[in-house]
């Protein structure tokens, strides 16, 4: 059965996590190496505030994580707060696992008292447009293009 959890349920899942983080998002940051995306996710162990990353897992099975961050996009540091990482193994995409993660966020960041929610995509629009996100603009991070999107928390 999958759980979303907050990490601070599953700290010992850091180091894999960083790991998956920067084989994913390594070539956009490469200086953001394993050992600092380990120390990054170590303040996302806090509930109640922000940054906070949830686990979607299955029994001690790790299959993801989407965290909650005060800013994600440095062009874009007006906007506050980012759904960021969202990330789920290979083997167990296309199975729900995402949106699960995605909504877990949205939630904490609605009961956090923000309005919106903000994040931003390489490749994965047509995803988050189907879970009720909405286009913002078109944007450049380290050389790519991105898309900027925000879920209104109080239409949910």
């Amino acid at each position: 059965m999958i759980e979303i959890l907050p990490l601070g349920e599953r700290p010992g899942c850091i180091e894999q996590l960083a790991q998956w983080h920067f084989a994913q998002w390594g070539p956009f940051n490469p200086t953001n190496t394993v050992e600092r995306r380990i120390e990054r996710l170590q303040g996302h162990l806090e509930r109640g505030r922000v940054p906070q990353t949830f686990v979607a897992v299955d029994g001690q099975r790790l299959l993801g994580s989407a965290s909650l961050v005060a800013a994600d996009l440095p062009s874009r540091d007006d906007l506050s707060p980012w759904l960021a990482s969202v990330y789920v193994d290979p083997p167990f995409r296309n199975r729900g696992v995402g949106a699960a993660l995605v909504k877990r966020v949205a939630q904490e960041a609605q009961l956090l008292g923000f309005p919106t929610l903000y994040l931003f995509t390489p490749d994965r629009a047509a995803f988050y447009a189907n879970l009720g996100w909405q286009i913002v603009e078109r944007d450049e991070w380290n050389g790519c293009q991105v898309t900027v999107m925000e879920l209104k928390l109080n239409e949910e």
